[in-house]
């Protein structure tokens, strides 16, 4: 098909450039008189017709291989890029393989506080306790699985963990801080969700600024459920730099849920480091590893 319509534009530039002898006597005659060969012509209709590729047309305007939209950018882009996203770094743990900061809140990792305050009164209690805390510690405010007294010292509150212990929990964070991508916040009182969390983060050079953070600017009108919310806190960490309050409101239970991603654990960087050198040893040999440590001794 392409061939055919490509010869017919040859054929009716011929009729029009040598119009005293017509298409016959041009497909018979190499050169007729001070016409043009087919070759000319062919070279003719290659120049005018630049932009004829020789494809059959089956579309609507458009190429043949078009497919799908295009908005400026290429959906599958896959290039390299600078600039650090935690992916291959000993001392972050993310709870499995190919993490980075970017899917850090998707490692599953949660810890529930259930809390419980008997009096009619708020009770303030210390969701992170800071450096001040040790395990077996009772400060005041400080969490503990089972009864304990508020930031004030004031009696009434009753605290569990999930899936350990809150002490547990406390002593480990304490150790390896946690980076939390969201507390989740329910309550069996929705008077709850007006109640403000502030963050504290803690130092002995200075005061440093308090973050406040009032839970019911996370709901709007068409929250129907009113008596849970839960608060995005990308740039939050759990150490024992950090203090964070939380006022229970009387005769309630209120359920907390750390949404937590990477964890800063010198434990797990030196398992990794032990894991690349056990391979090391393996492939190159212990006497030959401990060879080149000699020689290296020898020349200091």
């Amino acid at each position: 098909m392409k061939k055919i319509f490509y010869f017919s534009i040859i054929a009716l530039i011929a009729i029009f450039a040598i119009p005293t002898h017509g298409a016959t006597v041009l497909a018979s005659v190499p050169m007729i008189g001070s016409g043009l060969s087919l070759r000319q012509l062919e070279d003719f209709a290659n120049g005018s017709l630049s932009s004829f590729d020789g494809d059959e047309y089956e579309g609507d305007g458009y190429a043949d291989e078009y497919e799908g939209d295009f908005d400026g950018y290429a959906d599958e882009y896959e290039g390299d890029f600078d600039g650090y996203t935690g992916a291959g770094d000993d001392f972050v743990d993310f709870g499995g393989y190919n993490k980075t900061f970017a899917n850090a809140a998707e490692s599953g990792r949660l810890f529930i506080v259930t809390l419980t305050n008997a009096n009619a009164a708020s009770r303030t209690a210390l969701l992170c306790p800071g450096y001040l805390y040790y395990p077996g510690s009772t400060m005041n405010g400080a969490i503990l699985d089972g009864a304990f007294n508020d930031t004030t010292g004031a009696a009434g509150l009753t605290g569990s963990g999930s899936p350990k212990s809150v002490t547990e929990f406390f002593a480990f964070v304490s150790n390896a801080p946690v980076a939390i991508s969201g507390i989740k916040i329910e309550s069996t009182l929705a008077s709850q969700v007006a109640q403000q969390l502030i963050i504290e983060h803690m130092s002995p050079f200075k005061q440093l600024e308090q973050q406040i953070i009032n839970l019911g600017s996370y709901q709007n009108e068409n929250t129907f459920r009113d008596k849970i919310v839960t608060i995005p806190t990308p740039n939050l960490v759990l150490s024992n730099n950090t203090k964070i309050y939380l006022p229970i409101v009387g005769s309630s239970t209120c359920t907390i849920t750390f949404l937590a991603g990477a964890i800063l654990n010198p434990a797990h960087a030196l398992q990794q480091k032990l894991g690349r050198a056990g391979a090391t040893m393996q492939r190159v040999g212990v006497a030959r590893v401990k060879a080149a440590g000699n020689r290296k001794r020898l020349r200091k």
